[in-house]
């Protein structure tokens, strides 16, 4: 919905930007559950710290990946 509201007020170009930002958004919370997910049977409640770490990380990562926009 967010998409078709930004495309409806700032045209095709505000709704990629928009949908970029979403796909890059969700990179982090995939990390997240993905090492909760694989270190969770064997290491317990240190898990979540490490799968937040990773995701952290991975949010860091990715702001450098968006392009700022600034001429």
């Amino acid at each position: 919905m967010l998409a078709v509201f930004t495309h409806h007020s700032h045209g095709p170009s505000g709704a990629s930007a928009v949908l970029d930002g979403l796909v890059m958004g969700l990179a982090a919370p995939a990390v997240f559950f993905l090492a909760l997910a694989l270190t969770l049977p064997t290491l317990g409640l240190i898990s979540f710290a490490i799968a937040t770490l990773a995701a952290l990380i991975t949010q860091a990562c990715t702001m450098f990946a968006i392009p700022s926009g600034r001429a």
